[in-house]
């Protein structure tokens, strides 16, 4: 009974795993859904970053309120 219950976990995270390492974006992508357009850059390697496209703020680094310094 233990090894079939060992298995059946071994089996399951193994499955687990494979499912995470799927890459669904291999291009960039520009999505338009429901009035908003959404862009899906890829980057080098499997970094994708998936944002609203009229969002101002998606590449810029984080500042000090008030004083405009970064971080």
């Amino acid at each position: 009974m233990k090894k079939i219950l060992t298995l059946i976990s071994f089996l399951f995270n193994i499955v687990f795993v494979l499912a995470q390492t799927t890459n669904y974006y291999a291009v960039t992508k520009t999505f338009n859904e429901q009035g908003y357009t959404y862009q899906c850059d890829v980057s080098g390697g499997r970094d994708v970053t998936l944002y609203n496209k009229n969002n101002k703020w998606t590449y810029v680094d984080q500042m000090k309120k008030g004083t405009n310094t970064p971080f």
